[in-house]
């Protein structure tokens, strides 16, 4: 039910309709502000990714650590004309939706579990699409519990019951900073960046991922705070045009017409072909809506 709901609110999006998305809300403000969430973040990556090709739907599962607190979330991935994005839909107790969220793996690693024997558990891991069974084993000459877990088609991996860090999906940095940035302020996010910039073998930053949370950041009218994330994202990857692209929207929308300029003239160096830079540089200049 939940994919298929899903994917009509995906294919209504993108002809600008909205009425499958109005009747899994709450109601008027959420909808409200859930279609402006959409309709601003699909015209944004249409317009510097090329058009929607597919909408590929990845499964629905239970979900412990989301965003929004929410129950179960549905994954499902976009693939424009010039890349692919992962995202899902958090849902609430009552069937309806809590909140868009880009989709790396969550941390900590949480989903349901169901029991197939006694000592046996199988789950499956929408955001990736593959099946994972754990399957606890006797105990070894050591006396110590082992434990078999098996992650799609890859061979199982035995560790004891102290666990192994290598084993455990990094954090996703630009969670860990969007959470910080709104929490404690954006003096804490700085810092926060750099203890993850210290730290790459337990944080994961994805290009992708940051430039979204700066966008949710944008939507949600804290434009500073949108620019410090824009900000981390170009200074991880320098050479990244869509980034520089974002930085400069967050600047004009803060009115700081300037940086705005810079930056979008930064993102033609490194993409030539940007047609949304061009038109947003020309537009800060001529000073047309």
């Amino acid at each position: 039910e939940k994919n298929q709901l899903t994917k009509s609110i995906l294919e209504e999006a993108g002809q600008q309709q909205y009425n499958t998305l109005q009747s899994c809300v709450k109601d008027n403000v959420s909808f409200e502000k859930m279609k402006s969430t959409i309709g601003v973040l699909w015209k944004s990556l249409t317009e510097k990714n090329g058009p929607v090709e597919k909408i590929e739907i990845l499964g629905t599962a239970n979900t412990w650590s989301g965003n929004y607190q929410a129950d179960i979330a549905t994954w499902f991935k976009l693939a424009f004309k010039n890349k692919t994005q992962q995202y899902r839909l958090e849902w609430d107790g009552n069937n309806k939706i809590a909140g868009f969220a880009g989709s790396r793996i969550r941390y900590p690693f949480m989903f349901t579990m169901n029991a197939i024997a006694k000592n046996e558990f199988i789950g499956f891991d929408a955001g990736n699409g593959r099946t994972i069974t754990i399957n606890f084993l006797s105990l070894d000459k050591e006396n110590k519990n082992i434990m078999e877990l098996s992650i799609g088609e890859s061979k199982p991996l035995f560790l004891h019951n102290s666990g192994n860090l290598q084993l455990l999906p990094k954090r996703s940095a630009a969670e860990v900073l969007y959470n910080t940035i709104v929490t404690d302020g954006i003096p804490a996010a700085i810092t926060k960046a750099t203890e993850i910039k210290e730290k790459p073998e337990r944080f994961d930053a994805d290009e992708g991922e940051l430039n979204d949370f700066g966008y949710k950041l944008m939507n949600d009218s804290k434009l500073n705070e949108a620019i410090v994330m824009f900000t981390i994202l170009v200074q991880a990857f320098p050479e990244s045009a869509n980034g520089f692209d974002s930085l400069g929207e967050a600047y004009m929308k803060a009115g700081d017409k300037a940086d705005a300029i810079k930056n979008y003239q930064k993102s033609l160096e490194l993409d030539s072909k940007n047609e949304n830079a061009k038109k947003m540089i020309e537009k800060i200049k001529t000073g047309s809506n």
